[in-house]
């Protein structure tokens, strides 16, 4: 049975396995029970960027690649996407060529080994990023 990525019942699968996650946790089921009353797609990153219960579930589920969680979680996943390919529309509006952007992270020295100037890093998960380096560096 295929059901629709966007349907009540998408939320519902979402909303509990959010339940399931935090079961013993007050804030993000408080959180979360705000959620599912206020949710709209236009506010997808918004809570994305302020709720550590999205946050953190999504991307574990996408890091760990765990499909089945990422897949329950296709409600909310849809939207963040949405939102980033529209801001990508208005960022290369803005810039007429390539802008500079920071991430600030802990490595591993085996992990800065690994690395080589110039070369593409794939990521399985959603990056927060600053166009300002002190703030990068604040966030690691």
């Amino acid at each position: 049975m295929e059901m629709p990525c966007k349907s009540d019942e998408a939320k519902r699968q979402m909303v509990r396995e959010i339940h399931a996650y935090y079961h013993d946790k007050v804030k993000p089921l408080v959180d979360m029970d705000r959620f599912r009353c206020m949710y709209r797609s236009e506010d997808a990153i918004n809570w994305y960027t302020s709720s550590c219960f999205i946050y953190n579930i999504i991307n574990k589920a996408l890091r760990t690649e765990d499909t089945r969680v990422s897949y329950t979680f296709r409600y909310f996943i849809i939207d963040l996407c949405n939102f980033l390919k529209e801001q990508a529309i208005i960022t290369r509006a803005q810039f007429d060529k390539p802008c500079r952007v920071y991430r600030g992270i802990k490595l591993d020295r085996e992990e800065i080994e690994q690395l080589s100037v110039g070369t593409l890093i794939a990521t399985n998960g959603f990056w927060s990023t600053s166009r300002d380096l002190n703030d990068a560096l604040v966030q690691r």
